[in-house]
């Protein structure tokens, strides 16, 4: 099936079922290099997404919006921090205890590696509380204060952190010839 670039333009615009239908006869000719492909697949597939999550009738949007999985969000990067070494830990420390004759056969691994994986997350989780809390909260508060405090709007600020200079306010050009004199 061959398409022209009108085709691809009017049907790309229109609804996302049109663009991954144009997104597969393109990806189906071989014509895109391999890199290239990746980032149109990246791409499509955010567009697919946005559209059916950024829609207000959206079911799939509404259940993102719950408390647990908003707090899940706040702390997926502490958990991430954490998660390979409580893992590494724990593996570490229930093959030490298990004996090797269960540890070596099927269902002995089988449980370790279960074990392994719920203890991780469970104590993972607990880190990321814990770091969100302590760590990264205040840390936020702090970078508000000190953004008050170079824009000039608070005087809340730390005193171990002044700053070298007072930042003048941007202004976005608009391209005349009185702004640049």
């Amino acid at each position: 099936m061959q398409w022209s670039r009108a085709d691809l333009a009017t049907a790309s615009a229109s609804s996302p079922r049109s663009c991954c239908c144009c997104w597969s006869s393109i990806s189906t000719c071989r014509r895109l290099w391999l890199p290239y492909k990746f980032l149109a697949d990246t791409l499509v597939s955010g567009y697919v997404i946005a559209f059916v999550l950024l829609r207000p009738d959206c079911a799939g949007a509404r259940f993102l919006e719950r408390p647990v999985l908003v707090w899940l969000g706040d702390v997926s990067y502490s958990f991430y921090c954490y998660a390979m070494s409580v893992l590494l830990i724990v593996s570490w420390a229930l093959l030490r205890i298990v004996p090797a004759s269960i540890a070596t056969s099927d269902l002995g691994a089988t449980g370790i590696v279960l074990v392994s994986a719920i203890l991780c997350v469970a104590i993972s989780l607990l880190f990321a509380r814990l770091s969100f809390a302590f760590v990264e909260k205040p840390s936020i508060t702090v970078g508000r204060l000190w953004s008050k405090r170079i824009e000039g709007g608070g005087t809340g600020a730390p005193a171990f952190a002044k700053p070298a200079m007072r930042y003048a306010p941007s202004k976005i050009a608009s391209g005349s010839s009185a702004e640049t004199t």
